[in-house]
């Protein structure tokens, strides 16, 4: 005979608890003024590259903002599609990714760095102050490779 101090079963809740999803943390863009201090530390570390570049190639100065660029341009796509962030990104705490927020790839940070970039740049730098007004901080090569710049999770 079973005890009558039991609780019986038809009181007890047996459905399996599950956790609360954990709180989903709001997407903060990286804005115009961080942006700029990222663009200056990387141009100073691509400033020194292209000195000792510069100083190897010697008076030819086609050949030498030829390979300036070039480097510029493989140190870009290298750092996006490798680390996510150019040096100088890294040193603010940004990161670059798809819009999706799945990891920039090969080819959307060669249109980014490439033709996104020389376009901003050919329309007087409006492509770049762009970052300042669109509701993503989005420069117009972002919108062109679908790429935001985003503030690392801590």
């Amino acid at each position: 005979m079973p005890p009558t101090d039991a609780i019986p079963t038809s009181v007890v809740d047996v459905t399996p608890v599950t956790p609360a999803p954990a709180p989903v943390s709001p997407v903060v863009y990286g804005g115009f003024w961080v942006r700029v201090g990222a663009a200056i530390i990387d141009g100073i570390i691509l400033g020194i590259v292209q000195s000792i570049i510069t100083a190897i190639i010697g008076d030819d100065r086609t050949t030498a903002y030829a390979v300036s660029a070039i480097v510029g341009w493989v140190y870009a796509v290298y750092m996006l599609t490798t680390y996510h962030a150019t040096l100088g990104k890294m040193a603010l705490g940004l990161r670059v990714e798809r819009t999706d927020g799945r990891p920039i790839d090969l080819g959307h940070a060669i249109l980014r760095e490439i033709p996104g970039k020389i376009i901003s740049t050919i329309i007087l730098g409006i492509g770049y102050l762009m970052v300042g007004w669109t509701d993503k901080k989005r420069g117009l090569h972002d919108m062109i490779a679908d790429t935001v710049v985003v503030k690392k999770a801590s």
